[in-house]
């Protein structure tokens, strides 16, 4: 079976991709969200290095991803997508609580990297 290629633009750098055809529109749709938060970071932070970067974005997600399944009820798993599926209160397509709250952990887990970084504890 032969494999589909994207590219994934992360922080204006492209990364090609290989998926299995028919998944190119939801790598691309990962890729575009591992971007923003990356995009995010960067405005954040100012320059850094790509490494630390994407260092930083995996371990937003990889945190988001823990509190998700910490509030899953005990019968949900971390692949069930009906909660990030919903619509938000005010319909816009734009939860801005979400948004405030990662913001916020963008802003926290980039004061711990940066300490850790330094040499802090």
């Amino acid at each position: 079976m032969s494999e589909a290629r994207v590219t994934v633009s992360i922080n204006g750098k492209d990364y090609p991709m290989a998926c299995q055809p028919g998944e190119e529109a939801k790598v691309m749709a990962l890729g575009n969200r591992i971007d923003e938060i990356a995009r995010k970071i960067s405005v954040s932070t100012g320059p850094i290095g790509e490494s630390r970067l994407l260092v930083m974005a995996a371990l937003i997600i990889a945190d988001s991803l823990s509190e998700l399944e910490k509030s899953a009820p005990s019968g949900n798993t971390a692949g069930d997508s009906t909660a990030s599926e919903a619509p938000d209160a005010d319909g816009d397509g734009d939860d801005d609580g979400q948004k405030a709250k990662l913001a916020e952990r963008i802003q926290n887990l980039t004061l711990r990297l940066e300490k850790l970084a330094s040499g802090g504890a």
